[in-house]
């Protein structure tokens, strides 16, 4: 109960944003963000949990900076403020792989802000390509210590390691694929594809059930998956 009362008063306080002066949308979106880190701290005592749901809140608060569309705001509110209340009761039950889904959308729509930022502000490509390289890196190892909590110190650094790996990797990615004809919405996918066939492996590879037979058919996947989504975009 306590979790729906927290997600009712976040889709207030961002409401009441909406109204507020560019200055004033901040006090507001900042109250929220720090209410929801506080109460999935205090219910779950965990940072990651704590920080997936903060990360929610941030991504929700970003996209309503920038919109111009009142019904856009209005359903990035609803939609913020249901997967906050989704995601505590999941996790209430235990159900870390709620979080882990979670955790893979806000990559996506972190890539996508980024993308868009990049494209309509004229942000230079060596900022863009950090922050993506943080974003990663960061979700990366958030939702391997979420997906794999048992995880000892020598192990825990060997998942931070795989992560700025990843963060490297789907960096330098979007470089290359910027420069291609494909839409951003093609290449967010594209690198989509790449960090989950990176991250099912790294899980795989911590929880003790990496076979090549495993690898070979995630790369399989891999290569599928973008092959489709090619042709998707050459047909539009």
């Amino acid at each position: 109960m306590a979790s729906f009362f927290t997600a009712l008063i976040f889709i207030a306080l961002l409401e009441s944003s909406l109204t507020a002066s560019a200055v004033g949308f901040w006090l507001p979106s900042s109250l929220a963000m720090v209410l929801v880190g506080a109460h999935f701290w205090r219910r779950f005592k965990s940072t990651s949990l704590a920080l997936l749901a903060l990360s929610l809140s941030l991504l929700a608060v970003s996209f309503l900076y920038f919109s111009n569309s009142a019904f856009f705001s209005h359903s990035v509110i609803a939609a913020s403020g249901i997967a906050l209340w989704a995601l505590a009761v999941a996790c209430g039950r235990r159900s870390f792989s709620f979080a882990v889904a979670v955790s893979f959308l806000l990559f996506l729509g972190s890539l996508f802000a980024l993308s868009r930022f990049h494209l309509f502000f004229n942000a230079s490509l060596p900022a863009i390509v950090l922050a993506i390289f943080f974003v990663t890196g960061f979700f990366f190892f958030l939702s391997g210590r979420i997906a794999l909590p048992s995880l000892g110190s020598a192990l825990k650094i060997r998942l931070f390691v795989f992560s700025l790996l990843a963060g490297f990797l789907i960096g330098e990615s979007y470089v290359i694929f910027s420069k291609l004809p494909f839409t951003i919405v093609t290449i967010d996918f594209m690198l989509f594809i790449m960090y989950y066939t990176m991250w099912s492996m790294a899980f795989r590879y911590f929880s003790g059930t990496f076979t090549k037979r495993s690898l070979v058919s995630g790369l399989v996947l891999c290569a599928f998956s973008f092959a489709v989504l090619l042709v998707s975009a050459l047909w539009v």
